[in-house]
């Protein structure tokens, strides 16, 4: 079956086009190119010393460490021209970071790029810094010209910047997110030019080993960025209380690669109004880096497990004893780049999911399907729909093998091409296959285990139900030329659709709103215990639409042609349903123990109805008839009986209960749970109604086993004369 996960390759950032290339693995401080690298190529390192005591306090703003440093490592004597470093184009493994001159779109203190010393024969003044893309009054993306061809192979300029995150706009002083380090711009795209023209690009990644640094070597032949996607069809960016996930790297076979997961929190404790501009899974600090290498498979994916983290706040540390006051924790980013020899190449764009041990993590179930299990005479174009307890991750439901339909059964089963789509609600979704289904063939839905609802709890077990088309029908034998007849459709009573509960209103977590699931519940029994006395009572002329029984319902039977009959059209009796107890209103308490109780009801109500559903959706029989019920005028219009032999009288359906399930669960006092028993109950009671109209209407020949209806059934004017 054909699914669709729109937003797994768009989640790729589309990238111009560039030279292959090798990034060089890092040491700790910054070493030229050998000499036999292609000519020209460049070498940027953003280091931060020990000194400045790790994650928290590491600052590309910091100029006794001049962090960021550019080397011209060409080996044919080409000079660099400009240098270029976009945060924005990257992306940058953290969302939202600008550079600051002005100490306006992060923190209050600001710094230009600013050029801190120049190694070689010339002492090197290049004009200003020209900043672009602004963003909150800082800037995305900033250049520097070296006008003077002094920037020569072998030459390292080092400069500082101050880099902050947007969501601390305001705030007084460096803290508490200020200082951004080069791990947490991993991602941002250098661009070098050089004297010949030559434009090489690379991406900055995290030094091997590192929580601080960062290393771009720019040359020709600079590797492609992978794309990276949850297993599975999973989205993303997402909550989740598993700490253990499987992530798809997709790329050239044989590549090798790392892959990073960045853990991040979102710090905005002294930022005005509670932080700017903040999106969800937003972080704007890295806490934990961890590195996990993989080599991509001759199918072009790697299959990497990967465990998340949720660390406590860091300490400052320059105030010992002092912790950021994170408002979120546990921001997983994560991103990877291929390398070769040694080199890395370009950077994914980030996959954001976030570590939250307080997301729900009951499985989800389903709780209605359409059409039921053993229903008979569906329609060849009617769509399948499948509902859910809870809203689901679409990926995961429409991917590929998540659902799937098949025609026949046993090993002649084969699969029939479908398309699944969902509702607004992420709780609804329809399959609709691509042709008519074939004509009385028998039809299988399966559900898998891979759907997960959007914490990526999935489902507890697999479902599969079975329904049979409708057969083909065949005109009726010809009349006699003096004896034209009608068109023989069944005459039945119009009842007026139902509106439709929505099931949208607020759930309170309250004994009372306990108590209102629990009667829905019992409505739906009591109603499903008058339809059932009702068809244990013998069904009599009055239940059946006129001109609705023809050759296929009776055995022992011939016809020949006949003269036009009125139809008898129905005039169905009454259900009767049993008033509620007086003790229905008595007092509940708000506890599991009476949540599992209702739910209870409501399931053994959803399999009472369905086990009554499966019997009138034809498995009646003659039976069920109270005999001589079926006259002329409930006879297909036209036919008359030449001969009947009173043949074996057949037995009287029985409504089958299914299996009731193990009832181990554990339900907890929640909304969620309520709102669980809820919408059982009412799937229940829609379904029972649906029955009480269909019995309201007038039952028809689809209502009856082929061949169950014998003479015994007919009335004495419909009988051979």
């Amino acid at each position: 079956m054909q699914g669709s996960n729109p937003g797994a390759l768009g989640r790729q950032r589309m990238r111009r086009g560039r030279a292959l290339a090798a990034l060089a693995a890092a040491g700790a401080g910054l070493a030229l190119a050998p000499a036999a690298m292609a000519a020209p190529s460049a070498k940027v390192d953003i280091i931060h010393p020990p000194f400045q005591g790790g994650i928290s306090n590491a600052s590309t703003f910091t100029a006794a460490a001049k962090p960021i440093k550019v080397a011209n490592t060409s080996s044919a004597g080409e000079k660099i021209t400009s240098i270029a470093i976009d945060l924005a184009d990257g992306p940058t493994v953290f969302p939202d970071l600008v550079f600051d001159p002005d100490g306006v779109a992060g923190d209050t203190v600001g710094r230009s790029m600013i050029l801190e010393s120049f190694t070689g024969a010339a002492t090197l003044v290049p004009d200003a810094p020209a900043f672009t893309k602004p963003l909150e009054g800082g800037f995305g993306a900033v250049s520097m010209a070296f006008p003077q061809d002094d920037f020569v192979p072998g030459v390292i300029a080092d400069f500082t910047a101050d880099i902050d995150p947007t969501s601390i706009k305001g705030s007084v002083g460096s803290k508490p997110a200020g200082p951004i380090a080069g791990s947490e711009i991993q991602g941002a795209t250098v661009t070098v030019t050089f004297s010949d023209g030559t434009t090489l690009t690379n991406d900055l990644s995290l030094v091997p080993g590192s929580q601080t640094d960062v290393q771009a070597v720019l040359a020709p032949g600079v590797l492609a960025a992978p794309i990276v996607t949850r297993a599975g069809g999973a989205s993303a960016p997402v909550a989740t209380a598993k700490a253990a996930q499987q992530l798809i790297v997709t790329g050239p076979a044989g590549a090798s690669g790392v892959l990073v997961v960045s853990e991040g929190h979102l710090d905005v404790e002294d930022a005005p109004n509670g932080g700017t501009d903040l999106d969800p899974f937003e972080a704007n600090m890295g806490v934990k880096f961890t590195e996990y290498p993989f080599t991509i498979g001759p199918d072009g994916t790697a299959l990497v497990s990967v465990t998340l983290t949720d660390s406590a706040p860091l300490e400052d540390s320059s105030a010992p004893g002092t912790f950021f006051a994170p408002s979120v924790t546990g921001i997983n980013s994560i991103t990877a780049h291929l390398t070769s020899g040694g080199t890395a190449g370009e950077v994914s764009a980030p996959l954001v999911i976030q570590l939250d041990p307080s997301v729900e993590v009951a499985p989800p179930a389903i709780t209605d399907v359409s059409p039921i299990d053993a229903q008979k005479d569906v329609a060849r174009n009617q769509s399948l729909q499948i509902t859910f307890s809870e809203p689901m991750d679409a990926g995961t439901v429409l991917a590929d093998g998540a659902i799937t339909l098949t025609k026949g059964s046993g090993g002649s089963a084969t699969p029939v091409a479908a398309t699944v789509t969902k509702d607004e609600t992420g709780t609804i979704f329809t399959v609709d296959p691509a042709a008519d289904l074939d004509f009385d063939t028998d039809y299988t839905v399966t559900v898998g285990t891979n759907p997960t609802d959007v914490a990526g709890n999935a489902l507890a077990a697999p479902l599969t139900w079975s329904f049979r088309t409708v057969k083909e029908q065949l005109p009726p034998p010809p009349p006699p030329p003096a004896a034209p007849t009608n068109t023989g459709d069944p005459v039945c009573v119009v009842v007026p659709k139902r509106p439709t509960n929505t099931g949208k209103g607020q759930i309170k977590l309250e004994a009372a709103q306990l108590l209102i699931s629990q009667r829905i519940a019992q409505a739906a029994v009591r109603r499903a215990n008058a339809i059932e006395q009702w068809l244990e009572s013998g069904i009599v002329a009055g239940d059946l639409c006129g001109n609705a029984f023809g050759q296929s319902e009776f055995t022992g039977l011939t016809y020949v042609g006949g003269g036009v009959t009125a139809p008898v059209g129905p005039i169905p009796r009454a259900l009767q349903v049993e008033p509620a107890s007086a003790g229905s209103g008595g007092t509940v308490a708000l506890s599991a123990q009476q949540l599992l109780i209702n739910q209870r009801i409501s399931q053994a109500a959803v399999r009472r109805v369905n086990a009554l559903a499966a019997r009138l959706a034809g498995s009646l029989t003659g039976g069920d008839l109270v005999d001589g019920s079926i006259g002329r005028g409930k006879l297909l219009n036209g036919l008359v009986i030449a001969s009947a032999t009173a043949g074996t009288p057949v037995a009287k359906s029985q409504t089958i209960l299914g299996e009731r399930g193990n009832g181990g669960g554990t339900v907890t006092v929640s909304v969620r749970q309520l709102q669980i028993n809820q919408r059982i109950s009412q799937a229940a009671v829609r379904r029972v109604n649906e029955l009480v109209d269909q019995l309201a209407r007038g039952l028809t020949a689809a209502n009856f086993k082929d061949g169950s209806l014998t003479a015994v059934d007919l009335a004495a004017e419909a009988r051979p004369s």
